[in-house]
């Protein structure tokens, strides 16, 4: 079984993120730094889909 790693920078407070890729080809990664939920899918071979939420405790995102 091989395991894929995704690196992802934070589009919030640019803190470097990795998380795995599921078979489905997403990466379900959370910013301890900021506490940000990102999902993050490709969607062809240059493109990358990026969904960003925040938490409720969070005040706002820049």
């Amino acid at each position: 079984m091989e395991v894929n790693v995704q690196e992802v920078i934070c589009p919030n407070c640019g803190k470097r993120l990795r998380g795995i890729v599921d078979e489905h080809g997403g990466t379900k990664l959370h910013c301890r730094n900021c506490g940000v939920n990102i999902y993050s899918k490709r969607k062809s071979s240059r493109c990358y889909v990026l969904e960003v939420t925040q938490p409720n405790t969070t005040q706002y995102i820049r």
